[in-house]
């Protein structure tokens, strides 16, 4: 099996592994004040971007491990090896330490704020972590196809300002100190 393929297939299994885990392990906990589900433009463009990502990605390790395409490895296809597993990793990372505290799908009425690491580095590591898996399977792949996911950064942008006025809302000046000290995406020095 080729390199490239070996490490997306690990991320994936990283990014979906511990996306099941939260799902098996919190799925008896009722939600008393579920949020409305933000089925909005953003909560479009970032779950088909989404889809289109590990779409591309099955579709580069079906190719490649058939050898109907062979990934030459440089420096871009380094980099975005690299940046790929960064994010899928960030993802797991993000996933594992908010637990069932989510913001999209609902909150609790027992709702926390979470700010350990890695949301004390930004406030929304999940669509980080997305947006560093698409721009490294597009640096990998380097075909304009894979520029079609991109759909989703715009997307993640909107749906976490809709999170954030409900975590606003919740938390009143307390996350709002918070967004004074982390930045979104880009971690604040």
């Amino acid at each position: 099996m080729a390199l490239a393929s070996v490490i997306l297939i690990t991320g994936l299994a990283v990014f979906w592994g511990v996306s099941l885990r939260n799902v098996l392990k919190y799925r008896g906990i009722s939600v008393k004040n579920p949020s409305e589900t933000p089925i909005s433009i953003g909560f479009i463009l970032a779950l088909t971007g989404s889809l289109l990502l590990f779409a591309e990605s099955l579709a580069l390790i079906a190719l490649e491990r058939t050898g109907n395409i062979y990934i030459l490895i440089g420096v871009p296809q380094v980099i975005g090896l690299c940046i790929f597993f960064i994010g899928c990793f960030l993802h797991a990372w993000s996933v594992a330490v908010r637990g069932y505290y989510t913001t999209s799908w609902s909150m609790r009425d027992n709702h926390k704020l979470v700010t350990e690491a890695p949301y004390n580095i930004v406030r929304h590591p999940s669509y980080l972590a997305y947006m560093l898996m698409i721009l490294g399977v597009t640096l990998v792949w380097v075909k304009w196809f894979t520029l079609i996911p991109w759909i989703a950064i715009p997307g993640y942008i909107l749906v976490s300002r809709r999170e954030e006025e409900l975590l606003i809302e919740r938390f009143g000046d307390q996350y709002r100190e918070y967004m004074k000290h982390v930045g979104a995406f880009i971690p604040k020095l």
